[in-house]
């Protein structure tokens, strides 16, 4: 009985970190988004309000890119260990796998390809490009 409890607790833990996250994920998602506007009203590269609002452009970005990367790294411990955490979804992981043929690669190219977009909205905002 300790052992199947002990189970029942690591899982509820690996499960609160991984909503943990997620939350994470779609605060910094937010928080980006919410940015965008106020890097039309900087004037000019060389002042200390686009230095800071750049900053922590640049801070919401690595954390959606940290929490990504945790998200799957839970979800590939979970694997390693047989699904014995209690976050196992094979008709989720079926759906990925007949839209992307290596899954292991995934989280990367989510990372890279989320990274991309945000940071040519970065420089579209700045008027680097247009």
């Amino acid at each position: 009985m300790e052992k199947e409890e002990k189970d029942k607790r690591l899982a509820d833990f690996y499960r609160e970190f991984i909503l943990f996250f997620a939350v994470l994920f779609f605060t910094c998602m937010i928080g980006i988004i919410t940015l965008l506007p106020e890097l039309e009203n900087t004037n000019g590269l060389l002042n200390w309000g686009w230095l800071s609002i750049s900053v922590l452009y640049f801070g919401l970005l690595l954390g959606i890119g940290y929490s990504l990367h945790k998200c799957f790294y839970l979800y590939k411990l979970n694997k390693i260990f047989g699904g014995e955490f209690g976050f196992n979804y094979p008709e989720l992981e079926g759906l990925v796998k007949k839209i992307f043929k290596k899954t292991e690669y995934l989280d990367g190219f989510l990372i890279v390809g989320i990274t991309f977009v945000f940071i040519i909205l970065y420089l579209v905002k700045l008027g680097v490009l247009h």
